[in-house]
């Protein structure tokens, strides 16, 4: 019975290509009956903003801006991340420390307000972000990245600056820092 089955629909398939008029154009004109929806008023989602400038272990220098480290656990370009210890008092003075310091500047392109955006990891530490916002902190407890973000106004060929540097029993790593107008 199979086999009849098998053979009646190849039949009908075969007699629909030779004459497909009717069945498709009752499909189409089904088709061609239904309204398309009114999409004047859906917004479209912005394109992404793209930051003016990137810094990381494998671009640290560019005519816009640079970073630099201070006592560097590990400066590396094949894992494009920057190794660094926390910091640690060493005397009863607030100068004396050890641990890594990440400094950077950048040049204002415009007059406006500039974010800088940090990414780091490591596992409970917490990371500052310095510069002319203030201080921020962000923690990443479990080795998972994390971004950590600062605001400042700028006029066009303006130095502005930023420092990382983070804390706690194990290394962070920096992976980029972002910079963008807003």
């Amino acid at each position: 019975m199979a086999n009849k089955s098998t053979q009646y629909s190849s039949q009908l398939s075969a007699e629909m290509l030779k004459n497909p008029g009717p069945v498709f154009h009752a499909a189409f004109e089904e088709l061609r009956s239904v309204e398309a929806p009114d999409v004047s008023s859906v917004k479209l989602p912005e394109q992404p903003v793209k930051p003016f400038l990137e810094l990381s272990a494998r671009h640290p220098y560019d005519t816009q801006g640079l970073i630099d480290g201070l006592w560097v656990g590990r400066w590396d370009t094949s894992s494009d991340q920057i190794f660094m210890s926390p910091i640690v008092a060493t005397g009863p003075s607030p100068g004396q420390w050890t641990g890594t310091v990440i400094y950077g500047n950048f040049k204002a392109p415009a007059n406006g307000n500039y974010r800088v955006i940090a990414t780091f990891y490591g596992y409970q530490i917490s990371m500052s972000l310095n510069g002319p916002w203030g201080s921020n902190v962000a923690t990443s407890v479990n080795n998972i990245p994390v971004t950590l973000a600062g605001e400042c106004p700028g006029t066009a060929g303006q130095t502005l600056w930023f420092t990382m540097a983070c804390t706690g029993l194990y290394l962070g790593f920096a992976q980029k820092i972002q910079i963008f107008t807003i």
